[in-house]
């Protein structure tokens, strides 16, 4: 039986056909031959990661990681990594891949970049996420890989006063145009990305529209932040972050989105919410409401329901680097002000990982970023205050068309330039006239109020579990019910719920208030019926 290649052994592993081909040609070209390592890495972009051993004419054998891009600026990522390796000469020798030879063009427009492992080789490092689990002090290891970024990559930084609304637009980039990753869902919702309103609906809180504060001409510029840039990575995923079997060493892998004029907050901030992206699908409703207040406040003791220990730990001590960095340079409340800026921005950017996150996961950084921009407004003088609130549908993302520009690129988008073209006349849409409005408010208030669960340990798991019926009692028809009863005891079921649906209610309060929910449903069915 014959043996395979093992260049065509690595090569069959290549998902797409174009790039494979590519390869093919350059390795005939460089008298190259590819050996299998059986590592393959774990991303947030549609990139494919391979590990293999390259053999090259008259030259010792060396592991490389192969990113393959089916399509996108290819050449620009390379620029980019180029500059990170020439930007820090001794901090690329310790902790940064290197580049092998020049990109490989894929015809469409993709390429294949070659990179090599700094601290070891393939066999001795594992991605973040993978070794996590096995360490005994994954707190202390993350917290020295984060103090290594501050400190020995970033000697120095450049403070910037900036307006927060510009900020975050340039941040986001061509994510808010017509064609970009965010635009894509948000710009479906009338009053959420273009002409966005101020205040959203949540239930007994609402929660400030993020996008209100962002643009040259939003809310946001009439509040400033002291900015400070140094180096970023730029995509700090748990995948990008190749470590030892004990945290030590570390190599960072892919720099295409490398910058030496970065947000200095933005890869640890970055790192946590893409390491929690991961564990939100296995998390129950309360431990996903502990963990958007602990985002906010991550100096407060959180008790997290569901969340693995080795990723409290990593939270923890990725955290801890930052304040005591900030601390150390005598500017804590810069450096937070800072990091609720990457919060809002890094939270939209995953909105629109559609590929990667289920709609669950996006929705809920979605009104994380909406938590966050809550924070931010109550320092910004004469914001508006919560006057009739909008009304999101529970589908943010039906329907969530293709797009493809997911970079920042540093354009800084207005909220002219967030609007739309204008559309060709449509033809006449069902009939959706009061009555057919209203009637299709009371067949989803009655389907809700069968299927929701009132019981609850405490009050952030009835916020969650209540959050859509909450959403529909205050978005009720003008004039309410026909029957006064039943409008009588919806009040008292809004009032109930907003009572108890509050930092702070105890265990019994909570109790107390299910307990009457329960009655109350009752008698609201039975008048509907």
């Amino acid at each position: 039986m014959d043996q395979v290649d093992p260049t065509e052994r690595v090569l069959a592993l290549i998902r797409s056909k174009r790039a494979r081909e590519a390869l093919r040609r350059w390795l005939t070209d460089h008298t190259a031959t590819l050996l299998p390592t059986g590592w393959s890495g774990k991303g947030y972009t549609t990139a494919q990661l391979l590990g293999a051993l390259l053999g090259r004419y008259r030259d010792h054998p060396i592991v490389v990681v192969m990113k393959i891009i089916e399509k996108g600026d290819g050449g620009k990522e390379y620029a980019a990594h180029h500059r990170a390796l020439q930007d820090s000469p001794v901090f690329a020798q310790k902790h940064l891949a290197a580049l092998i030879g020049q990109r490989i063009v894929v015809p469409g427009g993709g390429s294949i970049i070659l990179q090599g492992v700094a601290g070891g080789g393939l066999d001795t490092m594992s991605q973040l996420d993978d070794a996590l689990p096995s360490w005994h002090a994954p707190r202390e290891v993350c917290q020295h890989i984060t103090n290594s970024l501050l400190t020995e990559w970033n000697t120095e930084s450049d403070p910037n006063l900036e307006k927060v609304g510009t900020a975050l637009a340039a941040q986001l980039g061509n994510r808010l145009t017509s064609a970009g990753t965010v635009a894509a869902w948000a710009g479906r919702h009338q009053g959420l990305l273009h002409d966005p309103v101020p205040w959203l609906n949540a239930g007994a809180y609402p929660q400030v529209n993020p996008f209100v504060l962002i643009g040259k001409d939003s809310w946001g510029e009439r509040l400033e932040a002291l900015v400070l840039r140094g180096k970023t990575h730029g995509d700090l995923h748990p995948g990008n972050l190749l470590v030892g079997a004990k945290g030590s060493p570390f190599c960072l892998v892919d720099l295409s989105r490398y910058t030496a004029e970065g947000w200095l907050s933005w890869d640890p901030t970055y790192l946590t919410l893409t390491a929690m992206a991961k564990v939100l699908p296995d998390l129950t409703p309360r431990g996903q409401e502990a963990l958007k207040a602990w985002c906010l406040d991550p100096d407060e003791v959180m008790e997290v329901e569901g969340l693995p220990g080795h990723l409290r730990a990593m939270f923890i001590g990725v955290h801890q680097a930052g304040a005591e960095w900030a601390r150390r340079h005598s500017n804590t409340a810069g450096w937070e002000r800072q990091r609720h800026l990457c919060l809002v921005v890094i939270a939209l950017i995953l909105t629109g990982r559609k590929q990667l996150l289920s709609e669950d996961s996006r929705r809920w950084f979605f009104w994380l970023a909406a938590a966050v921009a809550t924070r931010l407004a109550d320092a910004i003088p004469d914001f508006p205050r919560a006057v009739d609130p909008l009304m999101l549908s529970n589908h943010l993302f039906a329907d969530d068309p293709q797009h493809i520009a997911d970079d920042s690129r540093n354009k800084i988008i207005s909220l002219d330039e967030r609007r739309p073209a204008r559309q060709p006349p449509q033809p006449p849409a069902r009939d959706t006239g009061p009555a057919t409005v209203e009637a299709e408010y009371w067949t989803r208030l009655v389907a809700e109020l069968r299927s929701v669960q009132f019981a609850a340990p405490d009050w952030a798991t009835m916020a969650a579990r209540t959050n859509s019926l909450r959403m529909l009692l205050v978005s009720a028809p003008e004039g309410g019910a026909d029957n006064s009863e039943v409008t009588e005891y919806l009040d008292l079921l809004t009032t109930t719920l907003d009572a108890v649906v509050r930092p702070g209610a105890t265990p019994a309060e909570t109790r107390a208030a299910s307990e009457r929910a329960e009655m109350l449903r009752s008698w609201i069915l039975d008048q509907l019926s």
